[in-house]
C-alpha cells in the first residue's frame, strides 16, 4: 500500500518548482540583459540621434509626427505644399507624435525618440522566444537565437534610428504568437479576432504587412477553422480598407515625381518600372535578397565575390532550413507570412536589404540553426568512416562552418565596440558643421525659400525652410545603365526650375547610399561649381548653399 504523503508536502512541492521556476526566470533575465546591454550603450551614446536622416524614411516619420502632435492632421510639413502623407501608414509616427506633445522642443526631443527606439529590441527578443517556442524549438536552442538577434548590429543600428521596422517585427510577432495559439486550440476565437487586429497594427505601421490578409485566414481555413479565420480577416481588413479610403481621400493631386516617390507606394512603383523591365529586377532583387540575408547573419562581410557568395550560400542554408522545419513541425503562420513578404520583395522597386527583410529574419535564423544542425547529424558517422575521403570532407565542412561562426561573431563584436560608435561619432561631428550652415540659412534665406536638398526633412527640422531631394530614376538602377541613373545630377539646375526649388544645400553625407551602379561616384560639388545656373553664396567643409539665378 502506498505511503501518504506527510503534510505540507506538497505545499514543499510547489516551492520548489516555483522556486526552480522564479531562478529560471531570473536567469534568463540577467541573460537577456547582459546580451542587450552593448546595444543598450550604443543607444545611450547616440541618443542625440546626430545621425537623424540617415534613412531618410527616419527624418519623415519624425516630420510627419510633429504634424500630428501640432494638430496639422497627417502631412509632410517639410515638402514646399506640404501634402497629406499617404505613403506611410500612421501608426507608427502617430507614436512618435506622443513624444513632440511631451517634449515639443526640437532637437532636445530626440533623446525620448531614442529611449522608445531602443525599448522595441528587447520587445523583439522577448516576443521571437515565444515564437521559437510555438515553432517547437527546444528551450537551449531558441535561447541562442535570442541571444543573436540581441547581439545582431544590424538589429542594434535599427534601435537606434527612427524607424518603423522594429515596432512592426514585434506587432507581427504579437499576432504570429495569438494567431498559432488560436489555431492549436478547441475553442480560441477571441484569440483569432486579437490577432486579426494586432495584424491591422502592423498593416498601419507598414503596408509590407499586406500579405497577412491572404495568410492570416489561409492557415485556419487549412484547418476548416472558418470561423477563426473570419474573425482574423476582420481586423486587418478593416485597417487595411480605412488606411486604403483615408489615403485615396487625402491623396495629392499632382503627379510630378516629387508627389509620387513622396506620397505614394504603389503610384511611383508604376512610375517607375514597365513590364520589360520585370525579368531585370527580379533576379536582381533575388541577388540582393540573398545577399541581405546573409548580412543579417554575417555583419558588414564586405562586397568581394567570396564574402557576397558566402552570405548567399548562408541564405540558400537558411531558407532550406525553414523548408524542412515547415515540412517536420507543419505549416505555420509564420512560414506562410514570410513566403508571400519575400516573394512581394522580389517584386519591389527597391533592392530587399537588410530593413527590408527583417521581418522574416528570425524564422530565416531559425531555419539556417536547423539546417546546420542537420548537417552537423549527417557528419557524425563520416568522422567514423574508415576512409579518408569522407572523414576530410567532412573536416573541411566542419572547418568551414566553425570559420564562418567565428568571423560572425568577430564582426559583430567589431561593430558594436567600434564601427557603430565611430559611424555615430562622424555624424555627430558632421552634424556641428552642419548646425552651421542651418544657422547660416536660417538668418540669410527668406522664410519661403524651397530647397533641393538631400536631406530636406533635417533641413526643415533645424530651419523651418522647406523642400525635396533629388529622385534618382530605378529603372536604369535595376538595367545597369550608370550614364541613365547620372543623368539627373547633370541637370540639377532644370530639375529645381521644374519644382519651384530656389536653392541647393549640398552637403559631404549627400548620396552615400549606392544611387547609382558600380562605379566611381559622382563629384556633385565640382558639376554644380561648374554649373553657371548655380550662385555659391555659403562654403563650409561640410556644407554648400547655393542659390538658383532666374
Amino acid at each position: 500500500m502506498a505511503q501518504a504523503d506527510p503534510p505540507g508536502a506538497w505545499l514543499s512541492r510547489v516551492t520548489k518548482t516555483k522556486g526552480g521556476l522564479i531562478k529560471q526566470r531570473a536567469v534568463a533575465v540577467a541573460a537577456l540583459a547582459l546580451l542587450l546591454a552593448p546595444s543598450a550603450r550604443l543607444a545611450w551614446n547616440s541618443r542625440d540621434i546626430p545621425h537623424l536622416g540617415y534613412f531618410h524614411d527616419d527624418s519623415l516619420y519624425w516630420v510627419c509626427a510633429k504634424s500630428l502632435a501640432e494638430g496639422s492632421s497627417y502631412r509632410i510639413l517639410s515638402l514646399p505644399d506640404q501634402p497629406y502623407q499617404t505613403k506611410y501608414p500612421p501608426l507608427y509616427p502617430w507614436l512618435l507624435s506622443l513624444i513632440w506633445r511631451i517634449r515639443p522642443a526640437f532637437p532636445d526631443n530626440l533623446a525620448l525618440a531614442a529611449l522608445l527606439s531602443w525599448l522595441l529590441l528587447p520587445a523583439l527578443v522577448i516576443l521571437a522566444n515565444l515564437v521559437y517556442s510555438d515553432l517547437g524549438l527546444p528551450r537551449l536552442h531558441r535561447w541562442a537565437l535570442c541571444g543573436w538577434l540581441a547581439l545582431n548590429p544590424n538589429l542594434a543600428f535599427f534601435s537606434i534610428n527612427l524607424l518603423s521596422e522594429l515596432l512592426f517585427c514585434c506587432l507581427l510577432m504579437g499576432f504570429l504568437i495569438l494567431a498559432e495559439r488560436s489555431r492549436n486550440s478547441a475553442s480560441g476565437s477571441a484569440k483569432a479576432a486579437a490577432a486579426g487586429l494586432i495584424a491591422g497594427a502592423a498593416y498601419l505601421t507598414r503596408a509590407a504587412a499586406i500579405p497577412l490578409l491572404i495568410s492570416a485566414p489561409l492557415c485556419f481555413l487549412l484547418r476548416s477553422q472558418w470561423r477563426k479565420a473570419a474573425m482574423s480577416l476582420v481586423g486587418v481588413g478593416a485597417a487595411i480598407l480605412g488606411w486604403w479610403f483615408w489615403a485615396r481621400a487625402h491623396q495629392s493631386a499632382s503627379s510630378d515625381v516629387i508627389s509620387l516617390y513622396y506620397t505614394g507606394y504603389f503610384s511611383f512603383h508604376l512610375s517607375s518600372l514597365s513590364w520589360r523591365d520585370a525579368p531585370a529586377f527580379i533576379w536582381k532583387n533575388l541577388q540582393d535578397l540573398l545577399s541581405g540575408t546573409g548580412s543579417l547573419i554575417v555583419f558588414h562581410l564586405g562586397d568581394s565575390l567570396w564574402s557576397n557568395n558566402l552570405l548567399r550560400i548562408l541564405a540558400v542554408l537558411a531558407i532550406i532550413g525553414t523548408i524542412r522545419l515547415t515540412r517536420t513541425g507543419g505549416v505555420s503562420q509564420y512560414s506562410v507570412f514570410a513566403a508571400g513578404y519575400l516573394a512581394l520583395l522580389l517584386l519591389w522597386h527597391f533592392p530587399p536589404n537588410e530593413r527590408f527583410i527583417l521581418p522574416a529574419f528570425p524564422l530565416l535564423l531559425a531555419g539556417l540553426s536547423v539546417e546546420l544542425r542537420y548537417i552537423a547529424a549527417r557528419l557524425l558517422p563520416s568522422f567514423r568512416s574508415p576512409r579518408l575521403a569522407p572523414r576530410l570532407a567532412a573536416a573541411v565542412l566542419v572547418a568551414g562552418l566553425g570559420a564562418s561562426a567565428w568571423v560572425a561573431a568577430g564582426r559583430a563584436a567589431g561593430a558594436l565596440g567600434r564601427l557603430l560608435p565611430d559611424l555615430v561619432a562622424e555624424h555627430r561631428q558632421r552634424l556641428a558643421g552642419l548646425r552651421l550652415a542651418y544657422d547660416w540659412i536660417s538668418r540669410n534665406t527668406a522664410p519661403d525659400a524651397a530647397f533641393l536638398a538631400y536631406h530636406d526633412p533635417v533641413l526643415y527640422l533645424y530651419t523651418g525652410r522647406r523642400g525635396a531631394r533629388l529622385i534618382v530614376p530605378v529603372a536604369p538602377y535595376y538595367r545597369g545603365d550608370r550614364q541613365a541613373v547620372l543623368r539627373p545630377f547633370h541637370a540639377l539646375a532644370e530639375f529645381a526650375r521644374a519644382h519651384n526649388l530656389s536653392h541647393l544645400l549640398l552637403t559631404s553625407g549627400d548620396f552615400q547610399h549606392g544611387e547609382w551602379p558600380a562605379g566611381e561616384p559622382l563629384d556633385i560639388r565640382r558639376l554644380v561649381g561648374a554649373d553657371k545656373a548655380f550662385r555659391l553664396l555659403y562654403e563650409s567643409p561640410t556644407a554648400s548653399v547655393y542659390r538658383l539665378e532666374p
